[in-house]
């Protein structure tokens, strides 16, 4: 049982910084490159007379 919980503890002691580093520089970082650009291209292009492409 002791055994258990140390095991649970020291899980969560390891992820926890992961966890902090992933929302401190991952998350900031996606954001300000969607804002700004957009990698998918994803809006529209106004010029374009049709989407649709011959197989």
């Amino acid at each position: 049982m002791l055994r258990h919980l140390r095991i649970r503890f020291l899980r969560l002691l390891f992820l926890l910084p992961l966890l902090v580093l992933y929302a401190l520089a991952v998350v900031p970082a996606g954001l300000v490159a969607r804002l700004l650009h957009d990698p998918l291209h994803r809006r529209p292009d106004r010029r374009a007379t049709s989407y649709w492409t011959l197989a």
